[in-house]
């Protein structure tokens, strides 16, 4: 668990100094934050859920983790729907953003719940 909290932190305060740096416009800024939001919530709320699935009994996890799988599908996607709806963004900017950041996400998600699952097993 540790592994995940500090390579997420890491990787989103190096962002943010990047971001604050480059001193990009307001609606560039909010495509690239709201992308980045949109991915650490997908991510952190998957960790949460398979790390507590892990401590129900075997028969409760399969429905757990998949409830979770399209709990957070829904939840991106009615997200990213009203985000590219309501919102005068970016949207090239917003979706590669996000899909950047999901993707460097859940690499990080995997192997940190790997090492959850082999301390467990």
């Amino acid at each position: 668990m540790k592994f995940f909290i500090y390579s997420i932190t890491i990787i989103s305060l190096l962002f943010f100094v990047l971001l604050t740096a480059l001193d990009l416009s307001g609606s560039y800024t909010l495509s690239i934050g709201l992308g980045w939001l949109i991915a650490f919530l997908y991510i952190v709320t998957g960790f949460i859920l398979f790390f507590i699935a892990l401590k129900v009994k075997n028969k409760s996890f399969g429905k757990m983790v998949t409830l979770s799988v399209f709990g957070r599908l829904i939840f991106a996607l009615s997200g990213i729907a009203l985000v590219v709806k309501s919102l005068d963004i970016h949207n090239t900017v917003f979706i590669i953003t996000l899909f950047s950041f999901y993707f460097i996400f859940q690499i990080m998600e995997v192997v940190g719940l790997n090492k959850i699952s082999i301390k467990g097993a």
